[in-house]
Formats: structure tokens, sequence, C-alpha cells
């Protein structure tokens, strides 16, 4: 088990998080240190209850760890368990978080969504810009990504691209937390049931508002890395306190869309 940080010092903020009535806020942190500036999230938070009721963090690592793998450019996020303070209150809670390094650096960035705002031509999806601008194998490698871990929020604000040396290149694949069964919160019993190759609504910036039929947007077929055996143990590595129904339906998924999208050569495996 990982061992307890007290974080308490951190102040969370979030959709109206100031709020003594609101419920379900993602909460964020950031602090300088001397490391350089690190960015925390919580899980879904109910701040009335004082407690954690979503498994957002998880899903983070997992996502990131999943990326790695596979050879997909991701954020490294890191699996923290902490002591924290909601906000309006002042008893401590042990959950988990997930922290990040300062990604973005100090260079020119600008959102996809301001991107295709800036560059954009009349008529033409924000999809067809990016591809027009030189980004498809990124384009194809993310749309993949989200079919496996089942992204249901893929906006234009997070997914990104920085300037550097005049040239502009997409910054690796963060925010994947609202992935496998996040919408769901700690509702076992509905979890348990999901169906791994649904295909969901999703908030995606990108082509279609389905994952399946974003699949078919992939120009050419996506190379990834083949898991190594065993790799599902250091994909849960110290998640003891994530219900075994979460992290095997969060498998399940996984595994899943994974030979779905090989056995239709969407996904290659590299030699």
């Amino acid at each position: 088990m990982l061992p307890l940080t007290d974080l308490t010092h951190l102040h969370w903020e979030g959709i109206e998080a100031g709020k003594p009535t609101t419920t379900g806020s993602f909460l964020k942190a950031v602090a300088d240190l001397p490391c350089g500036r690190v960015f925390y999230k919580l899980s879904l938070a109910d701040i009335v209850l004082n407690k954690i009721i979503g498994y957002e963090s998880f899903f983070e690592v997992i996502a990131s760890r999943l990326c790695r793998e596979l050879g997909i450019e991701c954020v490294n996020y890191e699996l923290i368990r902490a002591k924290i303070l909601l906000p309006n209150n002042s008893e401590c809670i042990e959950t988990h978080l997930c922290a990040s390094r300062d990604f973005r650096g100090n260079f020119k960035k600008e959102t996809a969504e301001g991107l295709c705002l800036l560059l954009g031509k009349d008529g033409e999806t924000a999809l067809e810009t990016l591809r027009r601008l030189g980004f498809s194998d990124f384009i194809d490698r993310l749309l993949l990504t989200d079919f496996l871990i089942c992204n249901r929020d893929r906006h234009g604000k997070n997914l990104e691209f920085y300037t550097k040396n005049g040239a502009t290149k997409p910054v690796p694949l963060f925010d994947n937390g609202f992935s496998f069964v996040a919408p769901y919160g700690n509702n076992l019993e509905i979890i348990e049931k999901f169906n791994p190759l649904r295909d969901m609504p999703v908030n995606n910036f990108l082509g279609s508002k389905s994952l399946e039929e974003n699949l078919r947007l992939i120009q050419k077929n996506v190379v990834v890395n083949k898991p190594k055996n065993g790799f599902r143990t250091e994909l849960f590595r110290d998640m003891e306190d994530l219900p075994s129904v979460v992290g095997n339906k969060a498998w399940e998924i996984f595994e899943s869309r994974y030979f779905y999208a090989k056995d239709r050569k969407i996904l290659v495996e590299g030699q």
C-alpha cells in the first residue's frame, strides 16, 4: 500500500467548489515544489458529505500506464494516497488522488479549440483543420486511445498544442480521468453490469459523439507496442483500495476494445 502523504495544505478549486451546497465537483490544486510545478486532481467529491465518491484519479493513472505500455504519448500521472481537507470542511479525510508535473512548460500554448479558431477555414471541421495542419498521425492515435479507455470527455480545451523553435506540436494526452466507468461514481452494481463494448455518447471536440464511429475516421492503421505478459499486475500496482469490481471492469473495457480494434486492423501490434 502507498504511504500516506499529508496534503492538507493544498487549496482545492473546481466548479463552484467554494459553495457549501455543491455536490460532485472535480477539484484541482497546484503546488510549486523544488522539483517544479505539480498539478493535483481529485476524483468526484461531495463536499457536503465530505467524502470522495468516484474513482477518476485511479482511471487517470490507469490510462497513463496503458498509454506508456502501448507507446502512446501521454502525461505521466502518479497515484498518491493522501490526507486532505475538502473545501468548507475542517475534518481531514484520506483518499487517493493523482499528480502530474508541469507538462506545458514555458512554451507558447494553444488549445485545439483556439488553434482551429485561429487557423480554420470556412466550412472546415476541426478534424479537417488539424489534419490539414499536419497532425493526422496524432489524431489517429488520439481517436484510438479514447476508444480503448472509453474516454467520454475529449473537449477542445483538454487537447493542446505548443510551439517550440517555430514548430507546433501536440501536447501529450492529458485529462483522461473521465474514462472507463467514471460516470457511475461508486455504484458498483451498475459498474459490474456495464457492457465493455457499449458505445457511449461522448463530449468529443473531434469527429462524432460516438467513440465507435470515430474509429472509422482513423486514416492509417495505428501501430502500438504489444502489452507484455503480466502487464495487468503492473497496471493496478498500488491500487489495493480500488474495488475489485471497478478494476476488473476497467481491464475488461480495455481488453475487449483492444481486440475489437485489432480484429478490424485499426490497431496493429508492432514487431
